[in-house]
């Protein structure tokens, strides 16, 4: 039977380039794989050829059908196998809103928190001295130290280190002439926690080795159901920049797939920034559609309830949702989750936000923490992120932190707990907000950024942002296999 869904995706996308489709144009449409692809090439096709033409017939239906790749007769479509979907389980920490007084004493709680979740990672692979012994040491003896960053400062000759561990503070000099430590310490991003290897020379120590915490070599990765995620993140319903017709394309593709891979979709993660918002940046309002950030919510409810049914969708917040702006983040409250939830189920986590599905560990994170981690290293810019973006994710889980940077443009809340830390390495990092596509498999986690549904803004294009539009990525839970796909 005919899908109204996306005769009506026809039918407006024809009117939005200006054409009217016949009755049997619409037809021969619906019969193609690719229905909105092929009836772009058309509508392509028919301003070069027939620019008075207002009405797309059947017969250029057929002219575009034989000259492409959707000339091929109709297909049966294949019965989808519906295999039951294993439990998903989110911590309850990512569920709940967090509060606190703004006592200095809670800063501190925070701080050491961090630091012992971060040396006890470091600890499993090596013993540890204090400050205070290592300056009781005589010369030429030996340390290693866990210590947290607080400074970084370039000589000539040197990288000058200040940190701390709970006994004090001490200065750590990296020679340039060190190569290993020296490319390990430039790297080490501000409030991180890591280790030296110091040496005493007179009243100075010169680190020998350098280590961040890192995670270990690739573990076994078999187990997992033969079945799929679907990530994505960063639509940005409601802006003037969002694109509808692209996302309507994958609607069109998750609702229609012929291929094994669309049949085993059984799970949609959502990292963030689902809606625009309101009053997120300077000027935001001139590149808005919907100056509503409820009627945001309920456009974006209405695209969700074209996903089907036997797909269970999960939706993260980001720095564009109306919800408590400092991390961790809680899910959507109130008015705003009626808005989403009302017109299907939708399972509504924080950010950040560790779910598990068939086994695997997914950990999702909108990544408003990597602007900081972009300004603080030297080696990557916003205009540069197309080739860098898989350096960047690396940066974090080799920090084992989603947020390292304390006190810059990200603001964190200083709970007891740091819920930031990276403790256990998941299967998949799932990150969004800069816009920029990757997927790379860095010892045995998937570092997967899922672009965006949304047009170069004004702040990106004044910062050489160049998006990537239209992406999604698919990731088998069995083989944790990893494909992009970009809807044009």
């Amino acid at each position: 039977m005919p899908d109204p869904r996306l005769r009506r995706r026809l039918v407006e996308e024809a009117l939005r380039q200006g054409y009217n489709l016949s009755g049997e144009a619409l037809r021969r449409l619906e019969s193609l794989e690719d229905p909105l692809g092929a009836l772009r090439r058309v509508l392509e096709r028919l301003r070069e050829e027939e620019p008075e033409a207002i009405v797309v017939e059947e017969r250029h239906v057929e002219a575009t059908a034989r000259g492409g790749a959707e000339g091929h007769q109709p297909q049966r479509e294949q019965a989808v196998v519906l295999v039951e979907a294993p439990e998903v389980n989110v911590g309850e920490e990512f569920l709940r809103e967090h509060r606190i007084e703004g006592k200095a004493e809670e800063f501190r709680q925070y701080f050491m928190d961090r630091y012992r979740r971060l040396r006890m990672i470091l600890g499993e692979r090596m013993s540890f001295q204090s400050v205070v012994e290592a300056r009781r040491m005589r010369r030429e003896q030996e340390a290693t130290l866990a210590l947290m960053l607080l400074e970084k400062r370039e000589t000539e000759k040197a990288l000058i280190i200040e940190a701390e561990d709970e006994t004090g503070i001490i200065r750590v000099v990296v020679p340039r002439r060190s190569q290993k430590p020296y490319e390990e310490a430039v790297r080490i991003l501000p409030d991180s926690v890591f280790a030296a290897k110091v040496r005493r020379i007179d009243n100075s120590f010169m680190a020998q080795e350098i280590h961040l915490p890192d995670i270990p070599i690739a573990r076994e990765n078999s187990g997992g159901p033969d079945l799929n995620l679907c990530l994505i993140s960063d639509t940005h319903v409601g802006s003037k920049k969002f694109r509808r017709d692209l996302f309507e394309s994958f609607l069109d593709w998750i609702n229609r797939g012929r291929d094994g891979e669309v049949r085993r979709i059984r799970y949609l993660l959502i990292a963030g920034d689902l809606v625009d918002g309101i009053g997120v940046f300077p000027g935001q309002r001139w590149e808005l559609e919907e100056t509503s950030v409820k009627r945001q919510l309920e456009q974006a409810a209405d695209l969700l309830a074209e996903i089907p049914g036997h797909i269970k969708i999960i939706l993260s917040v980001g720095n564009h949702e109306p919800v408590e702006k400092a991390l961790p983040q809680p899910p959507l409250q109130g008015e705003y989750r009626e808005a989403v939830l009302r017109r299907r189920e939708v399972i509504l986590v924080g950010n950040p936000a560790r779910v598990e599905i068939g086994g695997r560990s997914i950990l999702m994170y909108h990544g408003q923490g990597l602007d900081d981690v972009i300004q603080a290293l030297p080696d990557i810019s916003y205009n540069t992120l197309q080739e860098d973006v898989g350096k960047l994710l690396r940066t974090l889980i080799r920090h084992r932190h989603l947020s390292p940077v304390y006190g810059e443009n990200t603001p964190i809340l200083p709970l007891p707990r740091d819920y930031l830390v990276i403790e256990e390495p998941p299967h998949i990092l799932h990150t969004g907000h800069i816009h920029v596509a990757h997927a790379e498999n860095y010892r045995g986690v998937r570092l997967i950024n899922t672009g965006a549904w949304q047009e170069q803004t004004s702040y990106q294009k004044s910062v050489g942002l160049q998006p990537t539009v239209g992406t999604m990525a698919l990731v088998n839970l069995g083989t944790l296999e990893v494909k992009l796909r970009r809807f044009t």
